[in-house]
């Protein structure tokens, strides 16, 4: 019934939609929704689940979040209201605090760009603000501490905030013992490249200065999730190019480091992963380089229709030439102009000619995302310019699968691997050995080390391995830590 009933087109009407319209799509989305819903419930408990690992839950969400985008795709002039239905606030559990800081901008911007302007976009908008908008994500474990994260959100350069992933912030402040400032940095389209790059790189600037945060970039630790790890890289190419202190390590969760979208992944994975290719109304890359698309409306005369005129004769009275004309608009959709390559180094790092001098970084990927490919090639990349890199590649995990927590049993593992990290690379000071308990990842890892990142070069499977990580530990100081509060 549903298939049958709701498979129709709409009608796209001068003005908008009337009530009637808005009525029939919401009817019509959620029709198939249930259809898709129905039927991948019937395929787990009768065929099996769709990879391996994945629970009933699992699978609906991830078939849920892909079909949202395929049953109503997004429009780039309805961005704010799929920002307003994407960016509620992620619930907070434990004692974990939040403190919405205003940052200011110390020093002049590192990134600039010399372009034409179009209507859409203006120089003044890839300059720092005066002031950069951020929030504190404190556990309670770690006030005090002098280990810092910097935190740069995920969203395709055009959606979510630090609200939406403060269950994530909050988990990395708990186990790596650490204070996280995550940076609400400007959006495409309206603030294209460079904006979103030079509020982070004040960001981490104020960060280390005496006269801001006055943290010791030893202490300090940089990391982000898909379009906020490839933004992460940008900033440490930045700092690397202009003799700037780097911090001490990074975290890329899923980074985003190819926004050509390349890679064999993005075919063999697209079935699993919840993103979606970009549409020519919604091309996250494209808003980011360039602004907001062009909407152009052409409006077409048709041919004139003559009103035919009868037989002359001496009793007829010639009527005066008339004419009937009918006019077609035509709305067409464009990319605006190109002000920055797809291939740009600080839009898309994979393409960097240089990656050696950076911090050591580790790189958490997941078998099933479609950015499984390029993030195996960056580390690659990486590790042949002699940097430091450890690849963790998590078996049938989705995009960025650390964020859908109690959802994915190997989300603490990678979380904890997350800590261990960072612990090892930073300074601080502070006796970490009452949260060592629960933040100590298992022996028997899920990751693709820097000693055999080059060396497995046949299939796409021998950078992959099982991720079972024991995470019993963590799981039983979790209990504790409830008993006694």
């Amino acid at each position: 019934f549903f298939f049958f009933f709701f498979h129709f087109e709409e009608k796209e009407k001068e003005g908008g939609f009337c009530k009637m319209d808005r009525l029939r799509q919401r009817l019509r989305f959620w029709g198939w929704m249930t259809g898709y819903m129905a039927w991948a419930t019937l395929r787990h408990w009768v065929v099996g689940p769709v990879r391996p690992t994945w629970s009933l839950a699992f699978t609906l969400l991830v078939i849920f979040v892909r079909n949202s985008a395929l049953l109503s795709p997004p429009h780039v002039d309805a961005i704010e209201k799929i920002r307003k239905v994407t960016g509620r606030p992620a619930p907070l559990r434990g004692p974990v605090r939040v403190y919405p800081v205003t940052l200011t901008p110390l020093h002049p911007d590192l990134v600039s760009l010399h372009f034409t302007p179009t209507p859409t976009v203006t120089p003044t908008s890839t300059l720092t603000p005066a002031r950069v908008p951020a929030e504190w994500v404190v556990h309670d474990s770690a006030w005090g501490s002098e280990r810092v994260v910097l935190y740069l959100h995920g969203g395709a350069y055009c959606l979510l905030s630090p609200k939406t992933h403060r269950g994530l912030t909050a988990k990395l402040s708990k186990y790596a013992n650490a204070r996280v400032l995550a940076v609400d940095y400007r959006l495409a389209p309206e603030y294209p490249f460079p904006a979103g790059l030079n509020d982070c790189i004040a960001a981490y600037r104020w960060l280390i200065d005496k006269n801001g945060g006055a943290c010791d970039p030893g202490n300090v630790v940089i990391g982000g999730d898909s379009a906020g790890g490839g933004m992460t890289l940008a900033v440490l190419l930045s700092l690397r190019d202009n003799n700037i202190i780097p911090p001490a390590a990074a975290i890329l969760l899923s980074p985003w480091v190819d926004l050509e979208c390349s890679h064999s992944s993005w075919d063999t994975n697209i079935s699993f992963d919840y993103l979606t290719r970009a549409t020519p109304e919604f091309n996250c890359g494209t808003m980011y380089t360039s602004g907001k698309p062009l909407r152009t409306r052409i409006t077409t005369p048709s041919t004139p229709t003559h009103i035919p005129t009868p037989p002359l004769s001496s009793s007829t009275i010639l009527p005066l030439p008339t004419t009937t004309t009918t006019t077609t608009t035509t709305t067409i959709i464009s990319p605006p102009q190109q002000r920055v390559s797809l291939r740009h180094p600080l839009v898309s790092p994979l393409h960097a000619r240089d990656l050696s001098r950076l911090p050591p970084m580790i790189i958490q990927t997941g078998d099933a995302e479609v950015l499984r490919d390029e993030d195996i090639a960056f580390a690659r990349r990486v590790k042949s310019d002699g940097g430091r890199v450890t690849l963790q590649v998590f078996a049938d995990m989705p995009h960025v699968f650390q964020a859908f927590g109690r959802l994915t049993p190997q989300m603490k593992g990678a979380i904890a691997h997350l800590a261990k990290f960072s612990k090892q690379h930073t300074i601080a000071q502070r006796n970490d050995s009452d949260v060592l308990h629960r933040t100590t990842p298992p022996t028997t890892t899920a990751s693709t080390t820097d000693n055999n990142i080059n060396n497995n070069t046949q299939h796409q499977q021998q950078h992959t391995t099982t991720a079972t990580p024991d995470v019993g530990a963590v799981l039983a100081a979790e209990q504790d830590e409830q008993q006694r509060e």
